[in-house]
């Protein structure tokens, strides 16, 4: 359940408004299960034109999907399209290492300090999305 707000807001004739709302997928502190939820969204306007509008006018119904955790979700701010990277060598000599996870199977990456590009931009090609490819570049 998300926290009501009243807001007043006056529309000019063809005007629109939007919300978004985001989720953490918790509720009361904990994760909630991972699967389909039907949820209803409604406006609640005080009055339209002056008059006090009638009960369901504005209601929405939804089906959203809470995704499976399977311990890869762990983390609010995970990368999903990365894991595992490890960057190994030193004197020009590098190696990365790591599984990645990119809808088209190819992305580009480069190597660097904060101040030198270590590994020039290179193409890796993995097996694509769904699936995790596992990806090695010298």
């Amino acid at each position: 359940m998300f926290t009501q707000a009243i807001e007043e807001k006056e529309l000019e004739p063809g005007e629109s408004l939007t919300w978004e709302q985001t989720w953490d997928y918790k509720q009361n502190g904990k994760r909630v299960e991972a699967k389909e939820y039907q949820v209803t969204i409604e406006l609640l306007p005080m009055t339209i034109d002056n008059e006090k509008p009638k009960a369901g006018l504005f209601t929405q119904e939804q089906t959203i999907t809470v995704p499976s955790n399977n311990g890869e979700q762990a983390q609010k701010d995970e990368n999903f399209h990365f894991r595992k990277v490890q960057v190994e060598g030193e004197g020009g000599q590098y190696q990365v290492k790591g599984e990645a996870r990119v809808f088209n199977g190819s992305f580009r990456y480069n190597v660097e300090d904060g101040h030198n590009i270590l590994i020039k931009e290179e193409t890796v090609n993995t097996n694509g999305e769904p699936g995790w490819g596992h990806l090695v570049s010298m």
